[in-house]
């Protein structure tokens, strides 16, 4: 009997310190599955930047938090839940005159499988 399709967790991705600097720098892989919930994390000491095109600053975390996306809590028109799409890579960066000195960043998500 199948049921569709199921959520489950892609591996972690995480980038230390002292690979973050004032310009974007790809978190991990880019991701093979369409992503349900995604959760950037900071435990750094300084503020970071999240974006998915390595040139906007999108998303600012501040030390030591966290943002938490439920992107299929919202339907379009049709119904259907919203994704973020195969293929995307998450890059991060410090504000310019705040680098960390300790730390890392880390982005964990639910992605959608095939199930049965």
């Amino acid at each position: 009997m199948s049921y569709g399709k199921r959520s489950t967790w892609d591996e972690i991705r995480e980038l230390a310190f002292g690979d973050l600097s004032d310009t974007y720098n790809a978190v991990g892989d880019p991701t093979s599955k369409a992503i349900r919930a995604i959760k950037l994390s900071n435990f750094t000491d300084a503020s970071i930047y999240f974006t998915d095109d390595s040139t906007q600053d999108k998303i600012k975390v501040p030390p030591n938090g966290y943002e938490l996306w439920d992107v299929t809590a919202n339907k379009a028109k049709s119904d259907l839940p919203q994704f973020i799409g195969i293929g995307k890579t998450i890059y991060a960066r410090h504000i310019t005159s705040e680098a960390p000195t300790r730390g890392w960043v880390a982005i964990e998500c639910l992605i959608v499988e095939n199930g049965s």
